[in-house]
């Protein structure tokens, strides 16, 4: 008898058992930055900044340019 009583306890503890789950996250700190592998990271941001720049300077250029020509062919 104490074993089914035992049993009955343990599956009602069972019952009351819940599992939950917790997506792991990766942080990059770049601001408190000490290790060589940030650095690199932080380097290359700023590459492709500058370059990121220097083509939305060249767009806005050529976009000069086809209002100029525009305006050019719409005066002939």
């Amino acid at each position: 008898m104490k074993e089914s009583n035992n049993t009955l306890e343990f599956a009602t503890n069972a019952k009351k058992v819940t599992n939950s789950h917790k997506a792991n996250k990766v942080v990059i700190s770049l601001e408190a930055s000490s290790c060589s592998e940030c650095l690199r990271y932080r380097s290359l941001l700023l590459e492709m900044e500058s370059l990121l720049l220097e083509k939305e300077e060249e767009i806005q250029q050529k976009d000069r340019e086809i209002t100029k020509l525009k305006r050019e062919r719409d005066a002939a």
